[in-house]
């Protein structure tokens, strides 16, 4: 992978993946909800869909049949603690799909008409996920346990706070937060013979007009978790179940461990929640335990979705592995069987160029040091049987 700044002071990542048919380029930006006050809780995720409104070169149709016409396929996401856009596109496209890329993510016009449209359209997006009940109780998990920090947010703000954005407070946000200081730059995949992606990339990137400021990274935040115990009312169909535990920071030593755990536990068909709820109780349809990291912490979350008249039984069965495992520990199977199945999961993910811009998008925003398939594999390799024991002893400290 070869590793450069651009002029503009951007720095880039590009990974030749010969095996490849497509390549994908991959706009990352430093920028999410650590960013966001109360007030302005959701702009984020807000202007992510106002890239694709439209910039002073493309209407929004322009763009999708620009996209269209080279038989590509252009999106975003917004994180928590990041943001991205990418698009996918032929090799002999390379040029066409980033100067499209780049147009959208930093020449949005930010029109009243269309952001009154996207108001309309993000609000329904809310009421989307009030309707989704195993996404919902997830941001209300986080709420609960992250109350004073900003992973407790929404990503998509709130109806009131979507409400009250402007065309003022969008581009004061746009112009501020969107420099060259927060951009990362990631390209993977196949690339045609004689293309300069270095030259090409600060070609299409000196066309823009950043801001010169540098915005500071935001500062280390700690939580304190407390025990507690909450219940929402709502007229669903099932019942749905979530218990959270402090869990470990992306950099973590232990973060390799603890995953190794999640899926052992509750990660897999195979799992100890999988066969004990599902398979051999018959109790849930979806159980399943993950861990999140984030910058400066992380969670281990158990979710389970059941029948109202079987909470009880869910929660004592979920309960009395957890009393197994930490009683007896995990065994060599559960530990051998975990490892592969991670290793598997990673190589068979990163067969594509847009998975591996995203992962490889990750792993520079995180500051993880990892880029290669095998760099994981060898610190899968070397998690051993007494640190997952040590580690459950820490996560489900009740």
């Amino acid at each position: 992978m070869s590793i450069f700044t651009l002029d503009q002071g951007i720095e880039a990542y590009v990974k030749d993946i010969p095996s490849c048919s497509s390549v994908t380029i991959g706009v990352f930006l430093d920028v999410s909800l650590p960013d966001e006050d109360a007030r302005l809780n959701g702009v984020s995720h807000f202007l992510e869909h106002m890239c694709f409104r439209g910039t002073a070169n493309r209407s929004a149709y322009e763009i999708t049949k620009a996209v269209d016409a080279l038989g590509g396929y252009i999106n975003a996401y917004t994180s928590k603690e990041f943001t991205c856009y990418y698009i996918t596109i032929l090799p002999e496209s390379f040029v066409s799909g980033l100067d499209i890329l780049i147009d959208i993510v930093f020449n949005s016009v930010l029109k009243s008409g269309d952001i009154q449209l996207e108001k309309s359209i993000i609000h329904e997006e809310i009421k989307m996920y009030e309707d989704t009940p195993d996404e919902k109780i997830m941001d209300i998990m986080n709420g609960k346990m992250f109350k004073d920090l900003y992973l407790g947010k929404p990503i998509l703000g709130t109806y009131d706070t979507i409400s009250e954005l402007d065309e003022t407070s969008l581009s004061d946000y746009y112009q501020h937060y969107f420099n060259s200081s927060r951009v990362k730059c990631v390209v993977a995949g196949k690339f045609d013979n004689g293309l300069n992606v270095k030259d090409e990339l600060n070609r299409r990137f000196s066309l823009v007009d950043f801001k010169q400021e540098t915005v500071g990274a935001f500062s280390e935040c700690k939580n304190e978790f407390q025990s507690i115990s909450y219940h929402q009312k709502k007229d669903l169909e099932q019942t749905h179940l979530c218990f959270g535990f402090p869990g470990y920071h992306y950099n973590h030593p232990d973060r390799y461990v603890l995953t190794v755990l999640s899926t052992l536990f509750g990660g897999s068909m195979s799992s100890r929640l999988f066969q004990s709820v599902r398979e051999r109780e018959g109790l849930a349809y979806s159980i399943y335990s993950s861990s999140s990291f984030y910058k400066h912490t992380g969670a281990f979350i158990i979710y389970a979705g059941m029948a109202f008249e079987n909470m009880e039984r869910v929660r004592d069965c979920i309960s009395k592995e957890q009393a197994l495992i930490l009683k007896d520990g995990i065994t060599d199977d559960e530990l051998n069987r975990s490892k592969v199945q991670l290793r598997g999961g990673v190589i068979i993910n990163l067969e594509g160029s847009s998975a591996w811009v995203n992962w490889l998008g990750r792993q520079i925003i995180y500051q993880t040091g990892l880029s290669e398939i095998q760099q994981i594999e060898k610190r899968l390799a070397a998690v051993t049987i007494d640190e997952v024991n040590r580690v459950l002893q820490s996560v489900f400290n009740f």
